[in-house]
């Protein structure tokens, strides 16, 4: 016999159920780690859109803080009517945000400001009549209506495509009576269908092409796609309002006074974790979690203070009383930046 064969050992090789268990583990290592890349994304273009959406209210903040070729908003603040209303010869003043809705479905049309025209997207502020210490308005109405093209962001035909539509609301500011606006900057919607040989501009410029809405939603407020008409039911996407209560022994939560809003479908936009808030004190707030034990609930980020009088006792003047929380202004869908800003020169 050969020494040298004496020395080698039998090599032992893998069983089938050995490499089965090593395929399923890897597999399932695969899985787990295909399961990142979304979360990845996601959180990626949240943070993105985030830091685009300051820009673009940046940008929309200085087009309405002062005269431009867009709109001129400081007349609104010489309005002693503004979002107020004649009782017994005084005007009594609401501090909450307001905005109306032209050809809403029902015939909903409330003369406030701003108007938002649900079939083309446009806003439209309102004439100040003359008397009670106002000066009437003599412009023209379109000249004080801002189109849906102003507000996109990059301008159309512009060497890039649009990424966002920007809107806002307004409300008299109780500590200065003055007015305040509230910006919402929101992602144009990814799945506007674009005809071949089209842009996105075009599409939503209505240039050859029927013109779509950059953010829809349907009767009952469910975001949807805006379609070539006629598509009946579908409309320009505008903020919607929801009341609220704040315990002030639970100041990182409130409680939803009327919590079917829109067609009974706001309460189910807010409880979303991340969903980004304005409420009438003029605080961007953002869903953190939600109450397992209450639907009515949900938790936000920063916490709610109470009142605004040094002592803490609770407040007794109008702008003091407005300083509690009771309505919060948000849209369907999360918006990319919210920001408020008051408009120099008080009434």
């Amino acid at each position: 016999m050969n020494p040298i064969n004496q020395n080698l050992k039998p090599m032992r090789a893998f069983s089938l159920i050995e490499v089965l268990i090593a395929i399923l583990v890897l597999a399932l290592g695969l899985l787990g780690l295909g399961a990142i890349f979304p979360v990845v994304i996601s959180q990626q273009r949240t943070a993105v859109d985030a830091t685009q959406g300051e820009v673009v209210a940046s940008t929309a903040m200085a087009l309405l803080s002062g005269q431009s070729e867009i709109i001129d908003l400081n007349y609104m603040s010489g309005d002693v009517l503004f979002n107020g209303i004649l009782i017994g010869g005084e005007v009594e003043y609401s501090y909450l945000w307001q905005s109306g809705r032209i050809n809403a479905p029902g015939g909903f049309n409330l003369l406030i400001f701003p108007e938002y025209d649900l079939a083309t997207g446009s806003i439209t502020l309102g004439d100040i009549p003359a008397g009670n210490g106002n000066t009437a308005t003599t412009d023209l109405p379109w000249i004080r209506t801002i189109p849906l093209n102003a507000r996109l962001y990059p301008q159309a035909h512009s060497g890039v495509e649009p990424q966002f539509v920007w809107d806002f609301i307004a409300r008299r500011e109780p500590t200065h009576n003055a007015v305040q606006i509230g910006i919402f900057v929101r992602r144009v919607e990814s799945r506007i269908p674009v005809p071949r040989d089209f842009s996105l501009s075009d599409v939503l410029t209505g240039n050859g092409t029927p013109k779509l809405i950059p953010v829809a939603s349907s009767a009952t407020g469910l975001p949807t796609i805006a379609r070539p008409p006629p598509s009946p039911g579908v409309f320009y996407a505008s903020p919607q309002y929801l009341g609220v209560f704040v315990d002030d022994e639970k100041l990182d939560r409130f409680e939803f006074t009327n919590p079917n809003g829109f067609n009974g479908t706001s309460r189910e936009f807010v409880r979303k974790i991340g969903q980004k808030l304005l409420d009438n004190t003029g605080v961007v707030r953002t869903v953190v979690g939600l109450d397992k034990n209450d639907v009515n609930v949900v938790i936000v980020d920063p916490p709610f203070r109470l009142g605004n009088s040094s002592d803490g006792s609770i407040p007794l003047t109008d702008a003091q009383r407005a300083s509690w929380v009771q309505q919060i202004v948000f849209t369907p869908k999360t918006p990319a930046a919210i920001r408020v800003f008051t408009v120099e020169g008080g009434s």
